[in-house]
């Protein structure tokens, strides 16, 4: 008779742990989460934050993200400014995408090199031109009638 009831107490004990495993089993949840969004948008120059939400749920994962300059994470694409209308930078990850704005009628010479047109002299401070992106721009140096005022080499 002890030999029963030890077999009816450790399976009434199994039958407890079993059922409770269950129940924990049966209320584990599985997160749906949407899309990103910035909860602080990255810049060129600094680390932003991105969130995003279980759809199932209340629960809400928040990440950092890094700066638009980091090449691990971002991937960028470019329409350049010209004098008439402003450019874009567009930056995109698996966060989203941010849109850095060029101001139009910047002009860029990245790589350009000058061209002497009229060499200073004592008298004449001399020319100088290199290409824009958009148009040629001209430059002048300083000081006329001194070759110290000549700004470029």
């Amino acid at each position: 008779m002890k030999k029963g009831k030890l077999w009816a107490l450790a399976a009434l004990c199994a039958s407890v742990v079993l059922s409770a495993g269950t129940a924990a089993a049966c209320n584990k949840h599985t997160h749906n989460y949407g899309d990103w969004t910035f909860s602080t948008a990255p810049t060129e120059d600094a680390d932003g934050t991105a969130k995003r939400d279980c759809i199932d749920g209340d629960h809400t994962e928040e990440v950092p993200v890094a700066k638009l300059t980091d090449e691990t994470v971002w991937t960028l694409s470019t329409d350049p400014a010209t004098h008439d209308k402003d450019g874009k930078k567009t930056y995109t990850s698996e966060y989203g995408t941010v849109e850095v704005t060029i101001p139009k009628g910047n002009h860029t010479f990245e790589g350009a090199e000058w061209t002497i047109t009229q060499a200073p002299t004592l008298e004449n401070g001399g020319k100088a031109e290199r290409e824009c992106v958009a148009r040629s721009e001209e430059r002048r140096g300083g000081n006329e009638g001194s070759s110290r005022g000549w700004p470029y080499t």
